[in-house]
């Protein structure tokens, strides 16, 4: 079975242009922390940096070369194209679907997916909260496992603009069509119905960056989890929580 974990990244973001690359903790970016804790999972499996136009993400190519990643660039706005033509140039049949803008991705829980069903007849695999794919939330701890023949079909059957743009929309749309297997996810995170650590926006990195601060005192070397983050934001101000329950309501996903 070919495997690869491909992360979706480009620099266009309405809300944070640039957020991917900019500084959040020390000289790293949320990029180079995504691909670094990705590397820590010691997987046999190619990371691939899959971007769209490769003017307007010209700044993307060195970050993959300076991290030894592969890199990739396609389609700037149909993104389930994007990661067909990606994993066809990479002789992919599963492909672990990462987004750019989570620092505090748990590499455990995308393991966990990987090592669990990455050997089953699953068209899309992911955890979720509320019996809605995780990918719907606002925690940023989450990736999908998908076969790329399930997206080739996906492509093939729809021309909705949302559907293009976010990769996995249409499978987990029409369980009749595909065969999904949705985790439920761990409890200490679903009871957590505050927490927000996705970056959009200019007050989603702030807050992420005050995290990290907190964090990397004690994991130095970016190795923490989940717990670990929900541990130390208990410690934090309340107004952390409240600035997230903000984000979290200006920036609900449907």
């Amino acid at each position: 079975m070919s495997l690869g974990i491909i992360i979706q990244a480009r620099l266009g973001s309405q809300r944070l242009p640039g957020k991917i690359i900019a500084p959040i903790a020390g000289d790293r970016s949320i990029l180079d922390i995504v691909i670094l804790r990705l590397k820590k999972m010691g997987m046999e499996a190619p990371i691939i940096l899959a971007t769209g136009d490769p003017v307007k993400n010209a700044a993307l190519a060195p970050i993959a070369g300076k991290n030894e990643v592969h890199f990739f660039s396609g389609s700037e706005d149909d993104v389930l194209q994007r990661f067909i033509d990606c994993a066809r140039q990479f002789r992919l049949k599963k492909v672990l679907r990462v987004c750019a803008d989570n620092p505090f991705l748990d590499i455990d829980l995308g393991k966990d997916l990987l090592t669990r069903f990455t050997g089953q007849d699953y068209d899309y695999a992911s955890f979720s909260v509320d019996q809605k794919p995780t990918i719907l939330t606002h925690y940023g701890f989450f990736s999908e496992l998908v076969d790329t023949d399930a997206l080739i079909r996906a492509h093939e059957a729809t021309g909705d603009k949302f559907d293009r743009e976010h990769v996995t929309r249409y499978l987990y749309n029409n369980p009749g069509k595909f065969s999904i297997k949705l985790e439920e996810a761990p409890v200490e995170i679903k009871n957590e119905k505050k927490v927000r650590l996705t970056v959009d926006t200019k007050a989603d990195f702030t807050i992420a960056s005050l995290i990290l601060e907190q964090l990397l005192t004690i994991h130095s070397k970016f190795d923490y989890n989940y717990k670990d983050v929900l541990s130390v934001l208990k410690k934090m101000s309340p107004e952390i929580l409240e600035g997230m329950q903000e984000q979290i309501i200006e920036n609900s996903k449907s």
